[in-house]
């Protein structure tokens, strides 16, 4: 690149042939080619560079004016505009160049916008995929040229201290005024700067007779190499106050713009402490501007402002309504907890009834919590009142709690071959029909009207039919009464039909499990419920089965008689649809169980 290389600014090329230009400003500036010079030329003097750059842009007239040299003094008043005003440039740039160097941020080779990779001395702005493209380690370039690392090593040293190493100008890097160039082949250039140095190198070095050219070459090649470096570093050094003092001034518009929409917003009856607690995108790219307020500006944010504030104070207002009531909601649900575990040994339905949470939503719970002030205590006969309503309640909930775990498990067997299941468990499915093999899952409380009751009752009553918790810290096997019984105290304030699963990998232990109590496969689930927890379990081999029996919810019975009878199974193959069995192989299995409870 030479000190008389042409400047490379030019504008985008836009394809407007055939089209009439649209729009209420159309026109408009065509009125400037009316005026007088020396009137245009006193309007141009509080533009910015930028802004002339832009002006230029609009006609093949101002173009031709506006970057002839005549317009240089037009450019140097733009300058001064600036605060603290631009270096000088050296003589090989030109006021546009100049101009679009430092505040343009468009790519020089291809248009490309958010341009930010600048390389003052070479005079270029890239976008990152052209600087990718054209920024490249001085050896790479030489050896795609022809030359040898090794053998041209000491010519390719002599050609990288003849152009400025192009690096991303970084604003703590440079600073201090270069005495001589010394640069590495290792560092990056920028190419068409490094082709064109060799090029030239070329074009002297055979021709010459002697070596007093080529020396003087050299020399005015690392001279201005050295100017162009420092011409970076004076450029850099205005660059970091420029910037410094446009944050200060944007920090300063930004807060003057915060408290004069602080004040607007007062006037209208809001304050402070009603602004969004949480983080709002579209309120704080509306407050925080690095411009000040104007009435147009206002007029433009306020009823989206206004809309912001009066659903934060909505929301407020409902978070406020369910505080109030909260101390009562915890009371209610108190009294409620104490009526399930008041006899629910000996009373199924209370162990099947929905937990706290859900209980709340139950008619009768939310005409006594709403029936007085928040304040006012609920007393125990006001609770016994609404026990019966309560219970009727609650059975509507308990079919379609029913009916989702009968739809879970259906579908968790629909895996297996009907073939492959226990032969009771299978004459149930096939039995069913229609009617009971649905995959659909209704949702809890959602007002879905379970298909067909008695045949939910009827799979969830199978021995065979066991569930088990997903969440982490809860892994035991449950009957459909275990499981809702145990959804009461460990998660009263969950939705348990998100959790639940199918434990079909222990029903291979229910035939062991059966015939150790002496039982048979036709007993129900409440039938077996019973049983398991009519005392403490007590087995011929001699280790107990439920270890903390006196401590442990008795619900679990079931789970603790499941693994203490548990037997490795036998899986058929991973693409099997038969149900693994229990292996008669392995040492467990030979063990006789016998289990009665006292």
């Amino acid at each position: 690149m030479g000190k008389g290389q042409s400047c490379r600014v030019q504008a985008k090329d836009v394809n407007t042939k055939g089209k009439k230009p649209t729009g209420r400003n159309v026109g408009k500036l065509t009125e400037l080619l009316n005026v007088p010079m020396d009137v245009f030329f006193e309007i141009t003097s509080h533009l910015y560079p930028v802004d002339i750059l832009q002006l230029a842009r609009t006609s093949r007239h101002l173009r031709t004016m506006l970057l002839s040299r005549a317009s240089r003094h037009m450019w140097i008043a733009a300058r001064k505009n600036i605060s603290p005003p631009p270096p000088d440039p050296p003589e090989y740039v030109s006021e546009p160049e100049y101009a679009y160097l430092l505040f343009e941020r468009f790519c020089m080779l291809c248009g490309a916008g958010r341009a930010v990779n600048v390389h003052y001395a070479g005079r270029a702005r890239l976008c990152r995929g052209c600087w990718a493209a054209n920024v490249k380690k001085g050896n790479r370039i030489a050896k795609d040229m022809g030359y040898s690392i090794h053998k041209d090593k000491e010519t390719i040293k002599l050609i990288a201290n003849m152009l400025p190493v192009a690096n991303r100008d970084n604003l703590d890097r440079w600073g201090v005024h270069l005495e001589a160039v010394n640069q590495s082949p290792t560092a990056t250039f920028y190419e068409p700067d490094f082709v064109e140095v060799v090029e030239q190198f070329r074009q002297i070095t055979p021709a010459l007779g002697d070596e007093n050219t080529l020396e003087k070459f050299i020399e005015e090649r690392k001279k201005f190499t050295l100017e162009r470096l420092n011409f970076r570093r004076v450029t850099i050094t205005w660059y970091g106050k420029w910037l410094s003092k446009k944050e200060a001034v944007s920090a300063e518009a930004g807060s003057e713009r915060g408290t004069a929409i602080e004040e607007k917003l007062r006037e209208l009856g809001y304050e402070p402490k009603d602004y969004p607690e949480a983080y709002d995108h579209e309120w704080f790219q509306m407050l925080n501007q690095p411009r000040k307020l104007t009435p147009r500006i206002w007029n433009a944010i306020r009823p989206k402002m206004v809309a912001i504030l009066e659903k934060e104070r909505e929301r407020r207002e409902e978070i406020a309504h369910y505080q109030r009531w909260d101390k009562r909601r915890v009371e209610l649900c108190c009294h409620y907890e104490t009526f399930l575990k008041t006899d629910s040994d000996h009373d199924l339905d209370k162990r099947t009834m929905p937990n706290s949470r859900d209980a709340l939503s139950l008619p009768s719970m939310d005409t006594l919590l709403t029936s007085e002030e928040p304040t006012a205590p609920i007393s125990e006969e006001q609770f016994k009142a609404i026990e019966g309503a309560i219970r009727t309640e609650a059975e509507k909930r308990r079919i379609t709690a029913r009916a989702t775990l009968a739809a879970i498990f259906r579908q968790s067997c629909s895996r297996w071959a009907m073939g492959g299941l226990p032969p009771k468990l299978s004459a149930l499915l096939e039995g069913e029909g229609q009617s009971g093999n649905g995959l659909r899952l209704p949702h809890l409380y959602m007002g879905a009207a379970p298909e067909n009751p008695d045949a939910d009752l009827a799979l969830l009553s199978s021995p065979y039919a066991l569930f088990c918790c997903m969440t982490y810290d809860h892994q035991e096997h449950y009957s459909y009464i275990g499981f809702l019984e145990h959804w009461q105290t460990p998660h009263p304030d969950t939705p348990w039909y998100r959790f639940a699963r199918t434990d079909t990998e222990n029903i291979h232990v229910i035939p062991r499990l059966l015939e150790a109590i002496g039982a048979d496969e036709d007993i129900t689930q409440a039938e077996l419920d019973a049983l398991v927890r009519s005392g403490r379990p007590v087995c011929s081999c001699g280790e107990d089965p439920f270890p903390q029996y006196e401590s442990r919810p008795k619900y679990l019975a079931l789970h603790e008689l499941i693994n203490h009878l548990y037997v490795p199974a036998v899986h058929q193959g991973v693409w099997s649809s038969d149900m693994p069995k229990v292996d008669l192989t392995c040492e467990a299995a030979k063990v006789l169980h016998r289990i009665t409870f006292e």
